[in-house]
């Protein structure tokens, strides 16, 4: 997403000129990390209860990559990369706008962790251009099968090099194009300034 979405509200910025400072940058990283961990996420999908037990999903890592700027372009964008055990519909587009509403001071960092208690909320979804499954993890089937003499592991980091050139070139490349040419991204942001957060 182009790192102009993590602007405070009402800052003033030249799209093609705007870099991400280091601060923001670290700040971003941090907003990031809160969501790590075993929380109930039944505010950032659809028909889930706050008692229910599958509503409960493990963060590994969140982060973001280095802000860089795309060939033939000026803008800067950035790349968010999550790890977990499993996802819900829409959890990770409602986590990410979030933090976004965080970043832009519509929201206290300290409302992730309300939103991930019993109390209901309406969190907003940002677009999903960019949203990309970039690797299973066979973990556990690796630590049982693996190395029993029988399977082979399920690992692709021979592959990694390839996998990476193949979503630059030609799905991170489409990505960029598309949020230039039609700003999905930035038309949502204009509105979620409105975003009501009342169930």
């Amino acid at each position: 997403m182009p790192t102009t979405a993590f602007t405070k509200d009402g800052e003033e910025f030249q799209e093609t000129s705007f870099r991400l400072s280091p601060e923001r940058f670290e700040e971003l990283n941090k907003i990031l990390s809160l969501y790590i961990g075993t929380k109930n996420y039944h505010n950032f999908t659809i028909r889930k209860e706050s008692h229910d037990p599958s509503a409960k999903r493990h963060i590994i890592k969140f982060v973001s990559d280095l802000p860089f700027v795309p060939d033939n372009t000026e803008v800067e964008f950035v790349r968010l990369r999550i790890n977990g055990q499993s996802f819900m519909m829409h959890q990770i587009r409602k986590m990410v706008a979030l933090v976004i509403a965080i970043m832009r001071g519509y929201k206290e960092p300290g409302f992730i962790e309300q939103a991930v208690q019993k109390d209901r909320f309406l969190i907003p979804q940002a677009p999903g251009l960019g949203l990309v499954l970039d690797n299973v993890h066979y973990t556990r089937y690796n630590e049982r099968y693996g190395s029993d003499g029988v399977h082979q592991a399920l690992v692709f980091e021979e592959e990694d090099e390839e996998i990476e050139k193949f979503f630059r070139d030609n799905i991170m490349s489409t990505i960029i194009e598309t949020e230039l040419r039609d700003t999905p991204m930035m038309d949502w942001i204009g509105r979620l300034r409105n975003h009501c957060y009342d169930y």
